[in-house]
């Protein structure tokens, strides 16, 4: 079977190349974020002058949920970065770099995003609430900065042993 693969290029339009047999792989990824690409197109699009005051207030919170789960997304790719070990075999010294690098990312962003998936290591309750959308993107930064830090993580090492 033949499938279609869609990746967004810089200017934002699409660059298409197929794949033989791609069933096994379940959903392609270039196809939903091509998906995801025209949907935002379509919302850019939206009049958000004929929404009145308590739908716009729903719209508000919506925009955000979606802002955390497409943050989410992007720790998501990181930490699969990491799990493949690419960083090394591509001569990078990190999976910071390597993000940086690849994404384009300014240094204290891929800092954000290595932060933020030790965190979810460290606190599995932080990462089911992102991934629901339930906590915004700054809060959620702000506890993986939080939790970066050394003597945190020691308080909270001692402090699970000690319930155990």
């Amino acid at each position: 079977m033949m499938v279609c693969m869609v990746m967004m290029n810089d200017s934002g339009a699409g660059d298409t190349a197929f794949a033989d047999d791609h069933d096994a792989l379940g959903a392609d990824p270039f196809i939903a974020l091509a998906r995801a690409h025209t949907m935002l197109d379509e919302y850019e699009q939206s009049d958000f002058t004929q929404v009145d005051d308590e739908w716009f207030a729903l719209l508000v919170g919506s925009v955000e949920r979606l802002r955390t789960r497409a943050d989410r997304l992007a720790i998501d790719v990181a930490t699969e970065a990491k799990r493949r070990g690419h960083e090394r075999e591509r001569g990078f010294s990190s999976v910071k770099a390597y993000i940086a690098h690849h994404g384009r990312l300014s240094g204290p962003e891929a800092l954000g995003r290595q932060r933020t998936m030790h965190m979810f290591d460290l606190l599995p309750g932080w990462e089911r609430a992102a991934r629901e959308g339930d906590i915004g993107v700054e809060q959620i930064r702000l506890m993986a900065r939080t939790a970066s830090n050394p003597r945190i993580t020691e308080i909270g090492r001692a402090s699970c042993r000690e319930r155990v």
